[in-house]
């Protein structure tokens, strides 16, 4: 066995050979030496973000209401503009994309939202709450479609399926980041 500089054993290379194909991992550089005579530096605190004292199913709610009104205003503004380009008041094959379209803004909206008032999962209760809303909408509000309360029940469906959605997150998913890598 070769022996180590220090006239011990030298321990085994595990690395496996790379054959050319991969690059060799080089040495990280040394950090520079600090005097003693110098503090260490310290770091600037950022101001917390004034929705971080905002609880979680308080977000939630808001929200839930802002999508919801988000996506009454683009829906509607869709629908107008399908009449006013085509004379009809459906879209037809493209009112599909339309509708997805508004549904991704929709998450996206909610989940920085939530991500800004400091929710776990905000993204998955986001698409959760949006999902819920949507299927609700559609089964039991999609015949009055032309009624005006509809610009009030929209936000109000939205915000309790965000609301149920921060609950089924909250209870159900409990794997954090901090248990997985124990």
């Amino acid at each position: 066995m070769p022996k180590h500089p220090d006239g011990g054993p030298k321990e085994p290379n595990l690395e496996l050979p790379s054959f050319g194909f991969r690059r060799r991992k080089q040495a990280a550089p040394a950090p520079p030496a600090q005097e003693p005579d110098t503090p260490p530096e310290r770091r600037e605190r950022t101001a917390p973000s004034p929705l971080a004292k905002v609880a979680g199913p308080y977000a939630a709610v808001a929200a839930g209401v802002v999508c919801g009104v988000v996506g009454t205003v683009l829906s509607v503004g869709s629908l107008r503009g399908c009449e006013a380009v085509r004379g009809v008041g459906s879209c037809g094959g493209i009112g599909l994309f339309a509708l997805l379209a508004i549904l991704v803004v929709e998450i996206f909206i909610g989940a920085a939202i939530l991500r800004g008032c400091r929710v776990d999962d905000w993204f998955s209760t986001s698409f959760l709450g949006v999902g819920v809303a949507a299927v609700v909408i559609v089964l039991f509000l999609l015949g009055y479609l032309g009624s005006w309360w509809l610009l009030i029940a929209v936000p109000v469906v939205t915000a309790a399926a965000y609301l149920f959605s921060w609950w089924v997150t909250t209870r159900f998913v409990d794997v954090r980041d901090d248990d997985r890598h124990r």
